[in-house]
């Protein structure tokens, strides 16, 4: 692309890095505009921002009584909706050409879902006040992706907390009832109140645990939220809406009577494999949630259809016009592929950094690290402890002292090298989970494609794995058993790596459907070009296809309309013989 210097003129990209310039191109497109043809109109969705590399043109506001107003004349290097990037409305006027135009348009939601796949470009998007502000209102859970809406946050029904509030006040009732029959007022007061605050807590830690699960559905993906409040545990699962094969609502659940007349019941997500199927319980209008899903998809399975369709109208209007087709990707073609930041490892204990290519790396977590080598470096404190003490008893102590520190110490390399060989790699096509040991005792190197990925769960079990928030990912694939899961063991905040694992599966769908895209626009600008050629050929003195000119004579051939002797006669009229004297 060549408007790298239009770009930089931009307040919002004068400053961004070249490798985030590169990603932020991908929600651009290069649009060609004659004299009076119309860019938006008045009142139509504003969907993102327009710059003028070349060509001018003007605004122009119609009032309700239909007179025009001309607003102001726009030329190269000159932009308009800057605030169309980030937040929705309509435009205000009608931008109209006047002298021939290239204008790079920047598309709103191509951008939102770049930073989805990118979140590191956040800090260089100088976001205005108001629309980060609403933005934080819009957030409904950790992990919202930029581009994503969210269409259902629900709870279980409230009768899931109903059918529990027997204990409460069953509670209430025993320290009441014992209270009453104690005759010292004191102490029947003291029961009395200690019934009161034991059946609170208990109800209030029963609405507690009902609120801390939620189910989402959103434009993208359901996602399952589930925390026990004494154990510390969080149990999260998220199924990519392009993956759910089947979903079954079960409105009537035969154990439950109540399901019957108090509309809730079972909805099961199913995939392609049996360890990636969600089973929602207790969810209000199962069938409700069953139809959104579905609506969900077959919604975003039209919009993909009206692009496409819109391409190939594009490109027969160009040709129809006497253009060349374009074959260039559209707004959501322009994959940078080669393109990466690079995070190298920092610190005695990296956890987390990218490689050259790209790929996030992950070791387990650094609290597992020191409780593995707590051990060892025990021993070699004992070793040095002896060693201190070791004159009292000889050189046999000394050799023993020294040999347990030696013990240590080659104990602690062992564990060292073992955690720093063990690690979790997630690139856009494939993940690999790597697990070595010293001295060759053992090396594997399991390798998942991508597109294999049925469902992630991220979990953190127990007071410790809360406190430094490490756990376990579960990555369950496409045609495994029910038990058959990759396992991310003992890594840092789980839900950041379920989060990163789903962002890559979510760009390498998108980068299939663009190629898919650009094949299928590849061939309508062949078998347009064809059909030019042919109707080329078939017009009056056209060329056949295929065919070649004739040569043009060195000569050229008389006109047959005029005579250089006798004048022109008829067609098939003998000519008149001349007189010589003899008899006519």
């Amino acid at each position: 692309m060549s408007y790298d210097n239009h770009l930089r003129r931009l307040p919002l990209f004068a400053n961004m890095p070249p490798q985030h310039l590169e990603w932020a191109k991908s929600a651009m497109r290069d649009l060609r505009f004659d004299v009076g043809e119309t860019v938006f109109k008045q009142g139509d969705e504003a969907k993102g921002m327009y710059m003028f590399i070349s060509g001018r043109g003007k605004l122009v506001r119609t009032a309700q009584d239909g007179s025009q107003q001309v607003l102001a004349s726009v030329g190269m290097n000159q932009y308009l909706n800057e605030a169309a990037l980030f937040k929705p409305g309509e435009e205000s006027a009608t931008l109209q050409i006047t002298e021939q135009a290239r204008i790079l348009y920047i598309s709103r939601r191509r951008l939102r879902e770049i930073v989805g796949y990118h979140p590191e470009m956040k800090r260089y998007l100088p976001i205005p006040d108001d629309v980060a502000r609403a933005r934080r209102r819009e957030q409904h859970f950790d992990g919202q992706r930029e581009s994503e809406e969210v269409l259902l946050s629900t709870r279980r029904h409230w009768w899931a907390i109903a059918r529990w509030m027997w204990l409460p006040v069953l509670i209430l009732a025993a320290f009441s009832a014992v209270g009453v029959n104690v005759t010292i007022p004191a102490l029947s007061l003291t029961l009395i109140g200690l019934g009161v605050v034991l059946s609170g807590l208990a109800a209030l830690y029963i609405y507690a645990e009902w609120r801390n699960d939620q189910v989402i559905i959103t434009s993208q993906r359901v996602i399952r939220i589930e925390r026990t409040i004494i154990t510390l545990d969080e149990h999260r699962s998220e199924i990519p809406l392009s993956s759910i094969q089947q979903v079954n609502a079960e409105k009537v659940v035969p154990a439950d009577l109540f399901s019957r007349f108090m509309d809730y019941g079972t909805v099961e997500v199913r995939t392609a494999g049996q360890g990636g199927n969600l089973i929602l319980t207790l969810i209000p209008d199962p069938e409700g949630v069953q139809d959104l899903i579905f609506d969900n998809r077959s919604r975003r399975h039209q919009e993909q259809e009206r692009e496409h369709r819109q391409s190939i109208r594009a490109e027969v209007d160009r040709v129809l016009s006497g253009q060349d087709p374009d074959i260039e990707p559209d707004e959501r073609a322009i994959e940078q592929e080669s393109v990466y930041i690079t995070h190298p490892p920092r610190g005695f204990l990296p956890t987390i950094y990218t490689d050259d290519d790209g790929n996030t790396v992950y070791r387990k977590h650094a609290f597992y690290y020191m409780r593995r080598t707590s051990l060892p470096v025990f021993v070699m404190l004992c070793a040095v402890v002896l060693l201190l003490f070791a004159g009292r008893f000889g050189l046999m102590a000394y050799a023993g002292a020294g040999g347990l520190f030696f013990f240590g110490l080659m104990w602690f390399w062992w564990v060292d090298w073992d955690w720093r060989h063990d690690y979790y790699v997630v690139g856009d096509e494939m993940i690999q989970l790597i697990h070595r040991r010293p001295l060759f005792l053992q090396d594997e190197d399991d390798q998942v494609l991508l597109e294999r990925v049925d469902n992630v769960i991220a979990r953190r079990t127990g007071i410790f794995q809360a406190l430094f928030n490490y756990g376990v990912v579960k990555i369950s694939l496409i045609g495994g058993n029910r038990d058959e899961h990759k396992l991310f063991e003992h890594v840092s905040n789980p839900s950041v790596i379920q989060e990163e694992i789903t962002r890559r599966q979510q760009r390498w769908r998108s980068r299939q459907d663009t190629d898919a895209e650009r094949r299928r626009r590849e061939e309508i600008a062949e078998y347009l070009g064809v059909y030019h050629e042919t109707y080329k050929s078939r017009l009056p003195g056209g060329i056949p296809s295929g065919g070649h000119e004739p040569p043009t004579p060195s000569h050229p051939a008389p006109d047959r309309g005029t005579s250089t002797g006798a004048p022109a006669r008829p067609p098939r009229v003998p000519r008149r013989r001349p007189n010589n004297g003899g008899n006519t």
